[in-house]
């Protein structure tokens, strides 16, 4: 009986070794996304989804172009770059290796309409003015400070719930108007508390939500118009995928025309929410694999009898042997 106790704990030491050896599998996975002539490429969106993976986790691409996804489960994973104006693309078989980071970057082409695209010219053609790059930055930033001064004063709305459980999906929305009057909480489908606060707003405003451990869905177009009497409206389905102290931040840029530089983007402070993600007790049990638990435990079992038998055995062979030897 004491030798069964023994090979009892033996077993559930072992198993509760296997359980901690199946939930903490995982690698990172970094890149740098850039154009054909190597400027990195900012505000891509960038997607990892596999069968190891519930849903898929979203990146956007820093001001150097570089993106990266943390405590990826062991496997294989299809990668996706894209954003409008360049052609998506998409890496296949991309393997995350136990406790490695993998580098995985993106060379961005425009789409062939933007590319084939006939270039308009006047008769006789502009002279052009070519500037040294320093200068031409410097007035270029000048000219956007300019713009953002002459920007009217508006509202954002931001409803992202300060509670949120594992694995259970969310809306949370995003309104900019530039009636500071208007009553724009009406009709609301998250169940945040709306947020509002003062932002410079532009005839075309862009916004993106992101998060660590949060699979993100946009359910609106990135880049929307900005009218005087209505506000605009941005969408997002948001599921946490690991509990704990989470972060959603909300990038915001305004939109500018300017003759000699073309259309530029100015982004304006990011606005962070601290999320608390409750455990989901019956969400991680039904994501357990519990035909691999199970065969590890069959196997572990099938050792454990065998050692058994083995030793009942040699304690015969034993007793027959001092029996024999009276």
């Amino acid at each position: 009986m004491k030798d069964l106790l023994i090979n009892l704990q033996r077993v559930l030491i072992i198993l509760m070794f296997c359980l901690s050896f199946v939930q903490f599998r995982t690698g990172s996975v970094t890149g740098k996304v850039i154009d054909d002539e190597g400027n990195p490429l900012p505000g891509m969106t960038v997607t990892i989804e596999g069968p190891n993976m519930v849903g898929l986790k979203t990146a956007i691409t820093s001001e150097s172009g570089s993106y990266r996804f943390l405590r990826i489960p062991v496997g294989t994973y299809l990668i996706r770059a894209e954003i409008s104006g360049f052609k998506t693309h998409v890496r296949e078989e991309i393997l995350v290796r136990l406790e490695r980071t993998i580098e995985v970057d993106f060379t961005m082409s425009m789409t062939r309409r933007d590319r084939d695209r006939p270039a308009i010219r006047e008769d006789p053609p502009p002279v052009l003015i070519i500037k040294p790059p320093e200068i031409a930055h410097s007035e270029l930033n000048r000219v956007i400070a300019e713009e953002i001064e002459q920007l009217s004063l508006g509202r954002i709305l931001f409803n992202p719930p300060t509670e949120m459980e594992e694995h259970v999906k969310e809306r949370i929305e995003v309104r900019i108007t530039q009636n500071i009057n208007e009553d724009f909480k009406e009709g609301l489908k998250g169940r945040g508390v709306p947020q509002i606060e003062e932002i410079r707003v532009s005839a075309v405003m862009t916004a993106k939500l992101s998060g660590e451990d949060f699979t993100i869905d946009s359910l609106s177009d990135t880049e929307q118009a900005v009218f005087d009497s209505e506000y605009t409206q941005w969408e997002f389905d948001v599921t946490p995928t690991k509990a704990g102290q989470k972060i959603l931040q909300l990038s915001i840029s305004a939109s500018f025309d300017i003759d000699e530089f073309g259309e530029k983007k100015k982004s304006l402070p990011v606005m962070e929410r601290e999320i608390f993600v409750k455990v989901n007790p019956g969400e991680r049990i039904k994501r357990v694999d519990w035909y691999k638990i199970l065969g590890a435990i069959g196997g572990l079992l099938g050792i454990i009898a065998t050692i058994i038998g083995i030793s009942k055995h040699l304690k015969k062979k034993k007793s027959e042997n001092l029996a024999g030897g009276r």
